[in-house]
């Protein structure tokens, strides 16, 4: 049963347009009957723990729906229906952080939400629980989402490569992929996204060289990390064209010869706060034969 202090905005007895129930102590399942409210605009049922059960396939009925917010509810489950695919007129934000889903992890259906300007998927909450966390590949359909701004996900079991197709979203300023079992490389068309703010890719099972193509992206990156993978070769000289970035993470790879003189530049001229690398100090403590020369202010690992 739900007991909750609701809150609603309506235009008039029957036509509710939001529906925020965020922190209210819920338990139960989500109920299919929230489709027969078809005018609403926002769904914000976040940070209630006993809410169980699967997300009602009838919420793909709500053609306007603007937002949906399910996140910080680790006990829901099954897939992230197909029908929320028939939102592409209107569905700007699908928040499920620290929510678990499993067998299938993106519909490919999804791709059809071309208004998505938020997609967060990110969850470690479930370790230890007997929980299964998100399953699956990242479908190549998500380079169709061409409003998107934010695309966050983690998990053990999301697997496969990273989709050269993100590079097409020529909207996004934050891509966060942690924490999977993706392997492959890193595209080269990464370096292409022309408003890329932040990229995280670190704690995955990435291999191969660093692509260079990510020193284009001098007018936009702050942030960059990559560490926690299987990276090989040196930091290519072209990252030194990243004035804008702030922190910038290499530690816990493969990685060999030495930081670029002009990045060091950035470190010692505080432009840059962060910067961190495999030194030949501490190289015994993650892989004895691998480790980056560094001539300015790193932090080592």
């Amino acid at each position: 049963m739900w007991f909750s202090q609701a809150q609603f905005s309506c235009d008039n007895e029957e036509n509710y347009q939001y529906l925020v129930l965020a922190g209210n102590g819920l338990a139960g399942r989500v109920p299919a009957e929230l489709a027969m409210l078809t005018h609403l605009e926002v769904i914000r049922l976040s940070e209630n723990i006993n809410l169980y059960g699967t997300i009602p396939s009838q919420l793909g009925d709500l053609s306007q729906l603007s937002a949906l917010d399910l996140s910080g509810s680790p006990l829901l489950s099954g897939t992230i229906p197909s029908t929320l695919g028939n939102l592409h007129a209107s569905l700007r934000i699908m928040n499920l952080r620290e929510t678990p889903f499993f067998t299938k992890l993106l519909p490919t259906e999804l791709g059809r939400l071309t208004r998505l300007t938020q997609l967060l998927l990110d969850t470690h909450i479930n370790k230890g629980r007997g929980l299964t966390t998100r399953t699956g590949t990242l479908p190549t359909e998500l380079g169709r989402l061409t409003s998107l701004q934010s695309f966050t996900i983690s998990g053990d079991e999301v697997f496969g490569t990273l989709p050269p197709q993100l590079a097409e979203l020529t909207f996004l300023q934050w891509l966060h992929i942690v924490d999977t079992q993706i392997t492959g490389s890193i595209p080269q068309e990464y370096g292409y996204m022309p408003r890329l703010t932040i990229l995280g890719l670190s704690h995955n099972q990435l291999a191969y060289t660093l692509p260079s193509t990510l020193g284009l992206l001098r007018d936009t990156l702050t942030t960059l990390e990559v560490n926690d993978n299987r990276l090989t070769g040196s930091i290519p000289i072209q990252y030194s064209n990243l004035t804008l970035a702030k922190v910038m993470s290499f530690q816990k790879n493969l990685l060999s010869g030495s930081v670029p003189l002009n990045l060091c530049y950035l470190r010692l001229a505080n432009v840059m706060d962060v910067l961190r690398v495999d030194c030949l100090e501490t190289r015994s403590l993650y892989y004895s034969d691998s480790y980056v020369e560094c001539d300015c202010d790193c932090e080592c690992f």
